[in-house]
């Protein structure tokens, strides 16, 4: 996995929902056996009341 790249939910049950996660893990934390991933939620599905510095929308 390359860092920023875009990915399809694989997740079944959450895929409507939030269709897309990207990976913004650094390359040099490549040992760990995990990975750091930012959600994309449609926006049809957020509440209204959402923090705009922490959530950001696009589009």
């Amino acid at each position: 996995m390359a860092q920023f790249d875009v990915y399809a939910n694989p997740s079944k049950t959450q895929h409507g929902e939030i269709p897309w996660m990207a990976d913004i893990q650094s390359e040099i934390l490549d040992e760990v056996p995990t990975r750091l991933v930012m959600r994309s939620a449609l926006r049809a599905n957020m509440p209204a009341a959402m923090p705009q510095s922490l959530c950001p929308t696009i589009g």
